[in-house]
């Protein structure tokens, strides 16, 4: 069984993964393995691929890659597929029974008509930064962040790198989604949100 470590920055370039778990920054699972696994993540998965930082005077600039994954069954039996993050897609419900006691299905059809990357900062969810991300023709989403040092650091972090000193500093990654759910009798609006996805920054002169 493969797994992939989002720690490790790993760059995906095919549409199927070879693989049934995804593990995120803070070391929670996401599993393609079964029927039932398709259904707990009809909402798709978040998978950060890559995040780099750059310091431009006093600013710092902080660039994300990430994708988003559907679990899905194949003639290779189940395994993440990458998506675009605005298209649509869509799963059954039961809506109910008809005259032989069979389940009646109903397509719900999911819009997304926004989404934003969130970072918090030192663990405990002190925001950073929340930036809109735009649809894209690709499954890679680019989300670039740029802010003062100072919204980042602490003044004793500030002393400490204006000194020399390489602060390591941890950031939490959410990803904030907002939907329309479309079925035949009704139209929902709701909200998903995906992490977090914890890295370090490694930030100096």
């Amino acid at each position: 069984m493969k797994r992939i470590f989002a720690v490790l920055l790993i760059l995906l370039t095919s549409n199927s993964f070879a693989t049934n778990i995804v593990k995120v920054f803070d070391g929670t699972s996401a599993t393609c393995e079964r029927q039932a696994d398709i259904w707990d993540f009809r909402f798709q998965v978040h998978l950060v691929t890559s995040v780099k930082s750059q310091i431009d005077g006093d600013d710092i600039n902080i660039e994300v890659k990430s994708e988003m994954l559907s679990c899905q069954k194949n003639t290779d039996g189940y395994n993440f597929v990458k998506k675009n993050l605005f298209d649509n897609f869509s799963y059954n419900i039961v809506s109910g029974l008809d005259q032989n006691q069979e389940p009646i299905l109903d397509k719900v059809t999911v819009s997304t008509i926004a989404a934003k990357l969130i970072m918090f900062k030192d663990s405990n969810y002190e925001l950073v930064s929340s930036t809109n991300i735009n649809p894209s023709t690709t499954p890679v989403n680019n989300i670039s962040v740029t802010l003062p040092l100072s919204n980042l650091l602490s003044k004793e972090e500030l002393v400490k790198y204006n000194n020399g000193e390489v602060i390591l500093k941890e950031l939490d990654l959410f990803l904030k989604r907002e939907f329309n759910l479309d079925s035949s009798d009704s139209t929902i609006k709701y909200s998903q949100s995906y992490g977090s996805h914890r890295t370090t920054l490694s930030i100096s002169k």
